[in-house]
């Protein structure tokens, strides 16, 4: 049984809908429905918050039955969500790697408490780092001897 299959059980066991558990993991309805239909995957942090949840909402024996088709889960390398992986490369991409992984898991903290402010934020980043990008091909592009910008040599 897969990971999707497993939470899906269990809010239909609980008798909660998708739009329900969807605000648990502060995903809308579509978002929520998407990885519950196997479409997108569930993340490492999603999960554990479900599987918290589930735990008060259905009974010890379907909870258990639960975790023991999670623990069957083939999580061999192969099969690891390629969201953790791109997560992964980005973060050993940083200079500073301890760094980038606490602005990564603030941003994901952020998300969470204030989806609007959260999506101001990338967009002022994303927007920084053009402006920067820009500045910095201008001065790549001024600091080139004269053959190199006109294409010419003149001796």
């Amino acid at each position: 049984m897969e990971i999707y299959q497993i939470l899906k059980k269990l809010r239909v066991m609980s008798g909660f809908k998708q739009e329900d558990i969807a605000k648990i993991i502060s995903k809308k309805r579509a978002n929520y429905s998407q990885k519950e239909n196997g479409k997108t995957v569930f993340s490492a942090n999603e999960l554990l918050l479900l599987l918290d949840f589930f735990r008060n909402h259905v009974t010890g024996d379907e909870y258990s039955n639960a975790l023991k088709n999670l623990f069957e889960y083939d999580i061999s390398p192969q099969n690891v969500s390629n969201i953790t992986k791109e997560h992964q490369r980005l973060v050993e991409q940083f200079q500073d790697q301890e760094a980038g992984k606490e602005a990564n898991e603030g941003l994901i903290r952020l998300e969470k408490l204030d989806p609007d402010v959260f999506r101001g934020i990338i967009y002022q980043i994303q927007k920084k780092v053009k402006e920067l990008e820009k500045t910095k091909k201008l001065k790549d592009k001024d600091s080139l001897p004269d053959e190199k910008k006109t294409g010419t040599f003149s001796p």
